[in-house]
């Protein structure tokens, strides 16, 4: 967050306590001071009267004419006596709001945050991953996204200053051309109207992010033959097919005929796979095929995520700019 005094608080010995400890938010690289008003910083009582500010001030000056090297404190805050916006605050709001976790929403904290951790890791997302050790940003976990609006409600109503959430979920989509569904879209036009951050995933799942070396590994009796079978037929997929097929249960296995049944809006998707490799994709690879997120990291690498993006990670590099920038 860059972080702008106005005039007036400068000037009122009231407020001089508060600024002092949003200024240690500037010195631990929480936030950024914008010294773009610089007579006025220079001819404040506040700076006047406090002279160990001089050496902090003059490097943030000197910084704040050289680009920044990633979008942290993109967003913009003003302390001044009046709070009139989100983007405008009294001293004692803006060390309180300044102090607030930025948060990303998502279903599941455990999973969607293992497959976030791991992409950030994999793609050498520093300023992201050092800011979660440091307590800067955390998951907020949804719970099922039937949750989404209460809780950007209660984000709102908790927090006064400019928006750092963010809700990123699975786009549930069975194919390329299918529109998010009904519950989907009402989240996204909320987002849209609240001015809400949000991501909706391009592939399917998170499942389907996961490269075939590290699935391998995290299917259910890895090593068992219908596993195997499995893996062969999952392999012989075309790219569209792996991002919308349903990898933890598959299809679905029928107790009468037809003994194998494809959703129906994914059989134009499908309709290439003979009754041999439907039947070997029945079940998939099991409910915790997830897991490998947290189980598995060590298998993931910027390659393998690379390759099971055809040849792209643009999707994460946009979203982690987004994220960066609400810190």
């Amino acid at each position: 967050m860059l972080v702008a005094f106005k005039n007036d608080v400068m000037a009122d010995e009231n407020a001089f306590k508060e600024l002092g400890r949003i200024f240690g938010y500037f010195e631990e690289d929480r936030h950024k001071w914008d010294t773009h008003n610089d007579d006025e910083i220079e001819n404040s009582r506040w700076y006047k009267d406090n002279p160990s500010l001089h050496s902090f001030y003059e490097k943030a000056f000197t910084a704040s004419s050289r680009p920044g090297s990633s979008m942290r404190h993109s967003l913009r805050l003003e302390v001044s006596a009046q709070s009139t916006s989100r983007a405008e605050q009294t001293p004692m709001e803006a060390r309180k709001y300044l102090n607030e976790k930025t948060l990303f929403a998502v279903e599941n904290a455990t999973n969607d945050g293992a497959f976030l951790d791991t992409l950030l890791f994999c793609l050498g997302r520093r300023e992201l991953l050092d800011a979660h050790t440091e307590s800067w940003w955390e998951y907020d976990h949804l719970g099922g996204r039937d949750e989404a609006s209460k809780a950007i409600e209660r984000y709102l109503a908790r927090s006064d200053g400019p928006i750092r959430y963010c809700v990123i979920l699975d786009s549930d989509r069975l194919c390329q051309s299918e529109p998010y569904n009904g519950q989907l879209q009402a989240i996204v036009d909320e987002c849209i109207q609240k001015k809400i951050p949000y991501h909706i995933l391009e592939k399917r799942k998170i499942e389907n992010y996961i490269p075939d070396e590290v699935l391998a590994e995290a299917a259910h009796a890895p090593n068992s033959r219908h596993t195997r079978r499995r893996l062969r037929a999952f392999a012989r997929l075309t790219p569209e097919q792996r991002d919308f097929f349903e990898l933890k249960g598959g299809f679905t296995a029928n107790p009468t005929p037809p003994a194998t049944s494809v959703p129906s809006p994914q059989l134009a998707l499908f309709a290439d796979l003979g009754p041999e490799q439907v039947q070997a994709l029945c079940g998939g690879f099991g409910r915790k095929t997830a897991d490998c997120f947290k189980d598995k990291r060590p298998l993931f690498t910027k390659e393998n995520l690379k390759r099971q993006c055809h040849g792209s990670l643009q999707e994460f590099e946009d979203l982690f700019d987004k994220l960066e920038s609400l810190l």
